[in-house]
Formats: structure tokens, C-alpha cells, sequence
């Protein structure tokens, strides 16, 4: 007779049960990573947005315009910048978007839904215009707040200041959006 080799039934248990243990502590360090990683990936969609607008306004030698949009075809003032943007030249500087008129140069669907993005200045809550020398509308900074859920750790704010170069800021203070 030959002997079989293989493992028995308790080796096999207790592999099985060492693997659980591993997962479960390893298990939440992996969700912190997975949400930190949302939050990068929707920081380098808004910044790359808006360095595109910046190009194209001193490019075309016309102003540019970063707007909410739910739909990818309208601006709106409801909602958050959660739901989306898109940019737009703005041809007749007149800062909304005239349907067929203006050429859409960019559109960015929502983010996933446990994370925010929020403009922390009213005046800019729904839209922020670049003009043609690359500078953005209005004499006061810019910022945004990425978060996912009410934690401030891993968020990330996009400051723009009155030159239009946006810069991304790894260690914001304060709060988080709900």
C-alpha cells in the first residue's frame, strides 16, 4: 500500500481560521485606503478640470467658465458640485451657458455618492470664469473641499487663488460637508 499525502481536516481548519483573523484585522486599514483613494481620484478630476479651463481661456483668448452640471449639458445653481461639471467657452462673456451657442469643452459626471465636493465661497457656489489671461473672476480665493464621509482625514482642498493656478492643499483644517 502507498500512503496518500495531503493535509488533514484541522490543518486545513486552522489555515482557514488564520486567514480570517489576517482579514479582519488587515479589513478596516483597507477601507481607509479605499476612501482615501476616492477622495485623490475626485481632488485630480476638479484640479486637471479646472488647469484645462485655465489653458483654454488663455489659449482661445476668450473666457472660460466651470460650472455645475447634473446633466453634462446645462449649468445649474441646485445641488453641489457632487453632481458634476462641465466647461464651457464662454463666448459672449455673458457667464452662463447659451445652449448651442458656446461649444462645451469638457463634461465630468458625478462623484461616488460618500463623497462631497463643496465650494466653501458663496460667490462661487455654482460656477468660477477664468478670463482670458488665465486669471479667475473675482478678487477673492477659491477653494474647494473634497471629503468622503464627515472625516477630515485624507481630505483635500483645491485653493485658487486671484492668479487662477489652482494647487491642492493635502492638510485642510475644519470640518467636512455632509
Amino acid at each position: 500500500m502507498t500512503k496518500q499525502a495531503g493535509v488533514t481536516l484541522i490543518e486545513l481548519i486552522i489555515v482557514l481560521v488564520i486567514i480570517g483573523v489576517v482579514a479582519s484585522i488587515s479589513y478596516p486599514s483597507f477601507q481607509e485606503i479605499l476612501r482615501v483613494n476616492r477622495i485623490e481620484t475626485q481632488t485630480t478630476r476638479l484640479l486637471s478640470t479646472l488647469m484645462a479651463a485655465r489653458s483654454e481661456a488663455a489659449k482661445t483668448n476668450q473666457p472660460v467658465v466651470v460650472c455645475k452640471s447634473a446633466d453634462g449639458v446645462f449649468c445649474t445653481d441646485m445641488g453641489n458640485w457632487d453632481q458634476g461639471w462641465l466647461v464651457f467657452r464662454d463666448e459672449d462673456a455673458g457667464g452662463d451657458l447659451d445652449a448651442g451657442d458656446e461649444p462645451i469643452i469638457r463634461v465630468e459626471n458625478a462623484v461616488p455618492e460618500d463623497v462631497t465636493v463643496r465650494a466653501l465661497e458663496a460667490a462661487f457656489a455654482d460656477s468660477l470664469g477664468y478670463a482670458p489671461d488665465g486669471t479667475v473672476n473675482g478678487a477673492i480665493t477659491q477653494i474647494f473641499k473634497i471629503c468622503a464621509g464627515t472625516t477630515v482625514r485624507g481630505a483635500r482642498t483645491i485653493v485658487i487663488e486671484a492668479t487662477g493656478r489652482p494647487r491642492v492643499d493635502r492638510k485642510p483644517g475644519g470640518t467636512c460637508p455632509e
